[in-house]
This record gives structure tokens, sequence and C-alpha cells, in this order.
């Protein structure tokens, strides 16, 4: 028995690989792209990626460029020689080089994307290739392992080598079966392929069959595919599609189905396709084949739709059934995140992986006016499905989902019609309850009949919502205008809490019991009006929320619904309110926090909660649901572009397998949540447009191709225009931008795709573009642009350093030209002050002329009348002496020293012979000194000297009277020093005020003049110190003139 388990467990185990593997590709939730988006047709015959990541659409009517979300349309243009000369496109190849072939209608082009125009491979650029090319209709287009391109077209099939630009032409004659086949037809090529044992062998499918060739000796073997049906034979050797499998075999598709062939044995084998597509010949045309990635199935893609089929078992299915226009199943190639393109008549389809992990279940009917709405669950194990109630549905959905079956279990008759179930439950007996509006069903799962439960029971109009068990066999049921239910099922009997939920009295908590909720410790939890109550079995009473008065973190006042997880932690829907977070072991301590913001962003309003089985939280939102982890508090918010129903209500379920199922109007959707994952791809910005004053300038390259631009100053008004590649939820790419050097942050603009910059200043700039996802995630790899902008002249450096420097050397000539003028009108006021000053000097010292002479004419008049003949005449002698050396300076402003201490030495003798010899003199020169050399004023010394003599000396009565002349020189100046020990200056000025004689001494008092005109005149100060001496004991000891004059 354990063997037999083991067995079927392993079975269980492959079968659900085997689902998933055949769930690799999903074709729900088709992105559908069309003439409503821009398309210029919806015809579309070919479907290329870049290497950039750019879709390349062919269609009946020119060539598109698609980035996720911007068509940009190529066709005729006879006024531009770059664009395409036809615009049936019939074929495209990207080649190694990234180069893009165009097929079309009338020749072959490939793409310059550097000057975005088409350049023909005619016989201008191309002759030896263009001259057979350029009428031809180019249907197939295929590079092999060698770089070479093979050109299939409707006369012949061809091998073009671009750096040579040389084309071999093949052409293919053989010997057919029978007359059904046509010779006109072997040429016209639709499909190169490459075998994948013999890469020298290529398939050729052409209109009349197979063709086998080889492009080292360049022979060909033709395979018809030969039937009894010639009708039949006709379509399937008209061959539409290739695909060389790993085995060496070669799946053919043709107007008449699919078949394999097999080289060595040249045998067709047939795929049938279901019965139910041969209403006539044409519908079984196959149009291309894709490989899974892990190369088990290929797709077939028909004109009725896509079917799998697996080579290796001859499986054929799943299939998908088209119901044009919104539903078409067509895949042509996988890009490189997985995603599936298929093109049609109806425009391009592609199926996202990103988009395609939730699966749409729909109710097989709700009522006649209404969607029905899913509001509970429950696993029906014993027989593999699911019991779904729902509001406006006349019965109980029963969902056997291995098969995707539906059926209704219908409701008793006694039940309104569409008013549906509110709940469903199982009790702890197996029993299974429903929950009306106002009344109680039992389901009989073996006999899916509904019948009444407690039928002699009247509850009234209590507008019943959800239920759980309490104690075996007791119901506890929520409803909105009666209060909380609590029921015995044995004893047919119940009784209501109304008053004891309120908070006060009157405040009809109890009149809105929408959600109960049972934890592992049997308490019973549940929504009121407002907050929640607890049922506390064990101490049987109630508690009861209150969020009043709660900081920020503990508010709670709305509470939706109720999850417990696996610690134990009771989570709160909150509604706009957040998520609250409870314990079941500490119900009393009620809300301890409120989770309402993750990673910095706010979590959106929380209408229920779900529980997978990795133990991580779903949380459902009007639009939308999240998956919160509690244990790393990190969350991943899923929209509508993840295939999420637009709207959830209500209800979010874990299923036995893992999977989530949550509630939609008319239906379910389902999930596995390791399949739902984050977009990963990060939008690549580009340019699609730059402009100056809203013009694109002429002589630029292509926007997208800008390496650099260059301004000048009066092009400062420019913008940008710019879009993303990105082919997940393309609509929700935002992006962000700068100019570095002049903007000092980031510019969010949102989903707006355009820039513009006004009046900015010369300099170099770096215009930054960056593009996020609809995740927030910034691709780093921001798009950069220099700028350089060209500075106006009178802004310029070189226009403002010389006319800095003219302005310097301006200031500079006018503060010199000041100076000068102020030094020229300061030497007129020196040589007037000068002059003025030697005019007080001339006067001065014509003045002291006549005081000296006054003098000495007193002495001589002293001696005369003393009848002192002799000493009269000696002392006249002298006087002349005297008098002819002052005649002889008398005109000369200054004399020299040796001069000038002769004639005060003739004065001093003079004056000792006066004074009867009582004092004697002594006059001391400084060593070194050139008397002849140095000159002074006339006459300076002279009044001090009288003045010692006469003020001093000759008012002394005792002791020897003693004058010392002393002359030094130093740094320009003529030092004087007089001294003398006479009876001092307050002595002298005492006996003179007890005199009444008014004679004032002119001597002196001119001599200082003479000196101040003579410091103005001189740029050394002449100066004029005198010392009082004394003895120790304080008594006078004579005086001291100490005299500076500024040598010449």
């Amino acid at each position: 028995m354990k063997g037999i388990c083991l067995i079927i467990c392993c079975l269980l185990l492959l079968q659900s690989r085997w689902v998933t593997a055949q769930e690799t590709f999903s074709f729900d939730h088709p992105v559908r792209i069309d003439d409503r988006m821009g398309l210029p047709s919806n015809m579309v015959n070919a479907l290329v990626q870049d290497h950039e990541g750019f879709l390349w659409i062919g269609t009946q009517d020119g060539l598109v460029r698609f980035d996720g979300h911007r068509l940009q349309v190529f066709q005729h243009d006879r006024r531009d020689a770059g664009s395409l000369q036809n615009d049936r496109i019939e074929s495209l190849l990207v080649d190694h080089k990234n180069r893009l072939w165009v097929g079309t209608s009338q020749g072959l082009y490939h793409y310059d994307s550097e000057d975005q125009c088409f350049l023909p491979i005619d016989g201008k650029k191309y002759p030896k290739a263009g001259e057979i090319l350029n009428t031809q209709r180019i249907l197939s287009l295929f590079e092999d392992d060698q770089q070479q391109l093979w050109i299939g077209t409707t006369t012949f099939l061809a091998c073009y080598h671009s750096q040579q630009d040389s084309m071999e032409v093949f052409t293919f004659s053989v010997k057919y079966p029978d007359t059904t086949f046509d010779a006109t037809r072997i040429n016209v090529v639709h499909r190169i392929a490459q075998d994948k044992l013999i890469p020298d062998k290529l398939w050729v499918g052409t209109l009349s069959g197979l063709i086998r060739f080889d492009r080292l000796s360049k022979a060909y073997d033709f395979f018809p595919n030969i039937m009894e049906d010639k009708d039949q034979q006709y379509l399937a050797n008209s061959i539409k599609a290739l695909h060389p499998l790993p085995n060496g075999r070669i799946m053919v598709g043709s107007w008449a189905g699919t078949y394999v062939f097999q080289p060595s044995a040249a045998v067709y084998s047939s795929i049938p396709l279901p019965q139910r597509y041969h209403s006539f010949l044409t519908r079984l045309t196959v149009n291309s084949f894709i490989a899974e990635p892990n190369g088990r199935r290929i797709g077939i893609t028909h004109r009725e739709g896509f079917s799998w089929y697996d080579p290796e078992t001859g499986r054929l299915g799943p299939d998908y059934h088209n119901a044009p226009p919104q539903t078409v199943y067509s895949a042509q190639w996988v890009d490189r995140q997985n995603r599936i393109w298929g093109i049609s008549d109806f425009g391009v389809f592609q199926y996202n992986p990103l988009i395609n992990r939730i699966k749409l279940h729909n109710f097989p009917a709700g009522t006649e006016h209404f969607a029905a709405l899913p509001r509970a669950a429950l696993e029906d194990p014993e027989r593999n499905r699911l019991l779904i109630v729902a509001l406006s549905m006349n019965g109980v959905l029963s969902w056997e989902m291995d098969r995707d079956h539906w059926s209704v279990i219908p409701s008793p008759a006694d039940l309104p019609d569409q008013a549906g179930f509110q709940h469903i439950l199982r009790l702890q007996n197996g029993r299974i309850v429903l929950i009306a509006n106002h009344k109680l069903y039992e389901l009989l799962p073996a006999s899916n009949r509904i019948i009444p439960l407690l039928p002699q029971v009247d509850f009234g109009t209590p507008a019943f919502r959800s239920a759980v068990e309490g104690a075996p066999n007791e119901l506890w049921i929520g409803s909105r205008r009666a209060g909380l239910f609590r029921i015995d099922l044995e004893k047919g009997t119940f009784r209501t809490y109304a008053e004891e939920l309120d908070k006060v009295p009157g405040d009809n908590r109890h009149q809105w019991i929408e959600q109960v909720y049972k934890d592992n410790r049997g308490q019973i939890w549940f929504r009121t009006a407002f907050e929640y109550s607890v049922y506390l079995p064990r101490e049987d009473r109630f508690y009861h929320w209150d969020s009043y008065g709660r900081d920020s973190i503990r508010n709670l006042p709305v509470v939706l619904a109720f999850q417990e997880d696996r610690q134990g932690r009771m989570w709160l829907a909150g509604e706009r309110y957040g998520l609250g977070l409870a314990s079941v072991d500490d119900v009393d301590a009620g809300v301890i926090r409120v989770v309402n913001q993750v990673d910095g962003q706010l979590l959106q309003s929380v209408e229920d909660i779900g529980l997978d089985h990795q133990g991580k939280l779903w949380l459902e939102h009007e639009e939308g649901i999240t998956r919160y982890d509690p244990e790393t508090d990190q969350k991943r918010y899923f929209g509508a572009g993840y295939g999420v129903p637009a709207t959830v209500l209500g209800l979010i379920h874990s299923l036995p397998d893992g999977r989530i199922l949550l509630g939609r109007s008319g239906g379910v959707a389902t999930f596995r949540p390791e399949d739902l994952f984050s977009n990963k791809e990060l939008p690549i910005p580009y340019l699609t447009a730059f402009k100056i004053f809203e013009q694109e300038p002429d002589g630029m390259p292509a926007a997208e191709r800008l390496k650099e631009i260059k301004l000048s100053y009066k092009k400062n008004f420019f913008s940008f225009e710019f879009s993303a590649l990105a082919f997940n939820l393309p609509e929700h790419v935002r992006f962000r931008y700068r100019l570095e050097g002049f903007d000092q942050q980031w510019n969010e603009a949102g989903q707006r795709r355009y820039a513009a910059y006004t009046n900015i200043p010369g300099g170099d700039y770096v215009f930054t573009l960056q593009a996020a996802n609809n995740e927030g995630i910034w691709n780093t790899n921001a798009l950069q642009i220099p700028i350089s902008i060209t500075t106006p002249w009178w802004r310029s450096l070189w226009f403002w350093i010389p006319t800095a420097l003219l302005f310097i050397g301006m200031v500079i000539f006018a503060v010199r030209w000041r100076i000068r003028q102020v030094r020229a009108q300061e030497q007129i006021k020196a040589d007037f002050d000068k002059q003025l000053a030697g005019m007080e000097l001339n006067a001065l010292r014509a003045q002291m002329n006549p005081h000296f002479i006054f003098n000495c004419l007193n002495s001589i008049d002293y001696y005369i009348i003393k009848n002192e003949t002799e000493k009269a005449s000696d002392y006249l002698n002298r006087f002349s002496k005297l008098i002819r050396l002052i005649l002889q300076n008398s005109r000369a402003e200054y004399v020299n020293l040796k001069d000038e201490l002769e004639a005060l030495k003739l004065y001093m003798e003079m004056e000792s012979l006066r004074f009867d010899d009582r004092f004697e003199y002594v006059v001391r020169v400084g060593s070194g000194m050139q008397l002849e050399n140095i000159e002074i004023p006339p006459l300076l010394l002279q009044p001090y000297v009288e003045n010692a003599i006469w003020h001093g000396l000759a008012k002394k009565s005792n002791g020897k009277n003693r004058l010392d002349l002393t002359i030094t020189s130093q740094n320009g100046l003529l030092h004087c020093r007089i001294e003398d020990n006479g009876i001092g200056r307050e002595a002298a000025q005492k006996m003179k005020s007890e005199t009444t004689s008014t004679h004032r001494s002119m001597g002196m008092y001119i001599t200082r003049d003479r000196l101040s005109a003579l410091s103005k005149i001189q740029p050394s100060k002449a100066d004029v110190r005198i010392t009082d001496l004394k003895h120790e004991d304080g008594t006078a000891a004579g005086t001291r003139v100490e005299i500076s004059i500024p040598i010449r």
C-alpha cells in the first residue's frame, strides 16, 4: 500500500512539473499593438528585434519601430530620397552587425541608423546586386552561420555578399511527379532555414515543394510531398514555414497543415490538427513555428489559433482558439525576457510572462442582470473540487480545477432568485453549512443538493454575513441588523449579542457584524460597526477595542478582516489606516502597532488579508494586491499591470496546492505566489527629438545618435523629446532629467516625455536623462549628452579681459594723472612756501643784522664813555672785522660753518673784552667735520650765545664763568650745544622783573621764527631744546641750549 502511495505521489509530482512546463508560455492578458496605437496597418508580415532592443514591425503599409510605447512609422515620402520606395514590407532581418535588412514588394533595403534613412540595394550603390534585386519581391531573408545573407524572392534564391557587393543567383528546375505541381512556383522562395546536423545544407521552402540546397556545391534536391488528395497535395507543397529539429528532421508548415519531414527516408508525417479545424482546407494554414526555451515543445501558429507539439512523444496540445480581433493566439519568436510576440492580420500581440502569471477563470453564468460576486470558498477534497458561494448566483459553484470545469449546484426553491449565499463552511463533523441572507442551509456533496438547516427557527431578517464554528455544532454568525448570533445546531436554539457589544448604550456597534474569525485558541474575533471585538470563551467575556485617544502607532478605528499567521499574531485589515497587529495570547493588549508604511512608502488601503503557504500575507486593495513579509517587513505591490484583476472583491483564499485564489466580478483569479515576480527590466532612455525654438535644426544627426550638442548663444531656447525602450508596463515608465551645470537637482517629469530650457547662459553643460520602471527602480545608466553654448562676445572672457585691462589702465592713468596733478599743485605750493620761507628768512636776517650792530655800538659807546680809548679802539677794530664778515654774508642764504664760527668767535671775543674777561669760552668741533662743506643760515647761533653771556654769565658775580660751544653732525643735522654756568633762567627772569626796564630782546624771537621757517623748506626739521642745569643741592648750575639745524 505504501508503495502504491509513493508511486501515486511521484506521478502527481511529475504531473505538476509537466503542468508547470506546459505553462512556460501563457497567452493570458495579451497586449495588442494595432492601428489604434498608430500602426499604419493591422496586417503584419514580419517582426524582428535589433541588438539595441527595438522592435521592427513590417506591415502592408509601412515599417514601424516600436520601443514599447512609441511607434515610429517609416513610409515612402517623395520628398525624401532616404525613405522607403515601397511601403509593403514582406520580410525583415537583423544581421550580426545589427544592420536591419528590409525586404519589400519591390526591392531590398538596409537601414542606416546614423542618418535614419534606408539605402536601397540598387544599381547606384550596389551595381552588381541592384540590377537583380531592384524589381524583386523579397519574400524571405536569412543569415547563415557564415554570416552570408540569403534572399528568397518570387523568382529565385540569392546569396548576397555585402562586403564584395556580389550576388549569386540560383533557380531551380526539377522533375515533378505529376501535373498537379506548378513549375512556375518552384522558384517562389517563402522560407530559408539551415540544417541542424549539416550546416552546409539549407532548406528552402517554396510554393511548389521542399528543396535541400548545398551551399558549397550549389547542388540541390527536391522533396515533394506526394498525397492521394491532389487538392491537399497542392496546398501541402505550398510551404509557409520551416523549423529544423535538433535530430535532423524538418517541421514543414504549409497551407494544408503541419508535417514532419525525415530527410534520410524522404518521408512526410502529418501532424493532425483537431478535426474542428477542418471546415475548409485553408483553415489548416500554418504561419510559423516557435520552440520553447528548453527546446522540448514546438509551438505551431496556424490560422485558427495556436497548438503545442512534442516531437518526442508526438503529442499535440494544448490548443488555443482564436476569437478575433481581440483574442488571437500567435507566436513568432521569444525575446530576451521570454515575452512571446506574434503577428496576425489584426496587429501584433505580446504575451508577457510578467503579467501572465495570474489566471482568470470565469463563472459559467450569473444572474440575468448582475455578474456574480464571490464571497467564500471551501475545498471538497473527496471530489477534487472547490465550492464557491457568490452573490447574484442561483446556487453554489463547483469548480473541478484539474480540468477547469464549472458547474452549478442549484439553490433550493425557497431561496429567492439572484440572492446567492453569503458564506460556506465545513463543521468539525464534516457537514457543509451555507449561510444565506436570513436562513441557514446544508449542502449534501454526495447528491449535490442543498437543503434547509433549522427550518423551524425564525431568525427574522438579520442579513447574515460570515460565520465560524465555535464549540462543536455551535455557529457564530455576524449580521448587519441584529448583532452577533450564537446558534446551537443540536438544540436548534440561538441567542444574540447586541447591547453587550456596544461600548456605551445606544452606540449601535452591534448593527454591522461583517467578519467573524476564529483563532487557534478558540477565541472569536469579529468586526463591529467600528473597530472590533473579541469573545474569550474561557472567560465568557467580550473585549472591545477602543482606538479613541491612541497615538498614531496604535490608531486603528476601522477593521475589515482578520488573519492569524503561523506565529499566533493576528493581523487586522484597517482600510486606509493600514495593517494592524494584535496578539491572540494577549487580547486585552488590543492593537499593538499599525503598519502603514513599508520601505518608506505608504501602504495602500487594506480591504482583506490572506496567508500563503510560506507564511507571507497577501493584502487586498481596491486595485491590486500586496505581498507583505512580516519577518522582513518588506512588501511588493502587484497592480493591474501584472495581470491582477482590475477589482478584487473581498476574497483571498489559499488553495491546497499552494495557489492563491482571488475573487473578482464574474469569476476568480489564481496564481502561485512564487510565480509573481517584480519587473526587473530597466527602461533605457533615448532622445526622439532635439529642437531649437520648436524647430529641429538642420545639419544635425538624428536625435538618438547625438553624441554632443554645440549651440550659439543666440539659440539658447531648446527642448528635448525623449522616450524609453521598455516593453514591461511601458505606460508606467517615469522620467527625470537635469542639466548639469544649471539645474541644482533632478526635474521629476513623471510620465511626461518632454523637457525645455530657456535663456541658458553660455557654458558647458550635460543633459542627463534617467528612466524608472513601474517599481520605481531607476536605470543608473543614464543618457548623457554634453552641451556647449557659446558665450556672447560681451560676456566672453576674451572680451572681459581686454575690457578689464583697459579699465584698469584707465584707472591707473587717471590715478597717476591725478597724482601728478596733486604733486604739481603741491610742488607749486611748496615752491611758494619755500620762496615765502626764504623771504621770511631774509627778512629775519635783515632784522638780525641791525640788532647785532646795535648791541656792538652800545658796547663801543660804553668804552668811550668810560674813556677807555684803547679798549674802544680794539673793540672797534674787532667790530669792523665782524661787520665785514656780516656784510659779506648779508646777501647769502647760507654760509659755511667755518665763516659762521669765525664770526661767532669774533663776537665772543668782543663780548669777553666788554665784560673785562669775566668769562672764558671754548668752541669744540666734532672730529672729521669739514666746516667748509657745511652750510647753515647765518647768525642762527649768535642770539643764543649772546643770551648766555648777557643773561647768564654777565650777572654772575662769583666763580669762574664759562661758555662752551660744541658742534657735531649726525643724520643730516648739525647739532650745536651752547652751555653756560651762569645764574640760570629762573634767576635771570627774577632779576628782570625787579627792574623797570621795558626793553625786550628781539634776537631770541627772531631766531626762533627763522628756525620755524627753515623747517618749512627743509626735509629735516630744525629744533631747539633748552635745559636748566642744576647742582646736586638743587641750585641753578647754568643753562644748556641744544640746536638741531638741517645741513644743506
